[in-house]
């Protein structure tokens, strides 16, 4: 829905990237709470110096999942989610198919699941 409807490279440079970054922070205020557009738009204002910013949301994103990996149950939602996303990528990716010894196979039940900014998978 953001991207734009066309690409070129003018001088070696592209506006398309900024073109993008337009149209999602355009969309971002009429976005519910919590939209991939709202998260953008708050990442995109930190501005050129992000890297401390970002970094901070990085360490407590892997802190979180640390503690989580000590947990049975939060382990078992985090194993549950790579077979979600195993049985996923063969259902999408034909090649997948080709080779039944490329993933193992598991008894968890077939069910999506996603990782959420926290750490939680839903």
């Amino acid at each position: 829905a953001h991207v734009p409807a066309n690409a070129a490279l003018s001088g070696g440079q592209s506006t398309f990237s900024q073109e993008m970054a337009d149209a999602i922070l355009a969309a971002a205020d009429a976005s519910p709470q919590g939209s991939p557009e709202r998260e953008f738009a708050d990442l995109w204002n930190v501005g050129e110096d992000f890297t401390a910013a970002f970094g901070a949301l990085l360490n407590a994103y892997y802190d979180t999942v640390g503690q989580r990996l000590e947990n049975q149950a939060d382990f078992d939602s985090y194993f549950e989610l790579a077979e979600s996303r195993r049985r996923r990528g063969i259902k999408e990716m034909p090649i997948f198919r080709e080779n039944a010894l490329l993933f193992a196979q598991t008894s968890v039940p077939a069910r999506p699941l996603t990782m959420q900014r926290n750490g939680s998978v839903v």
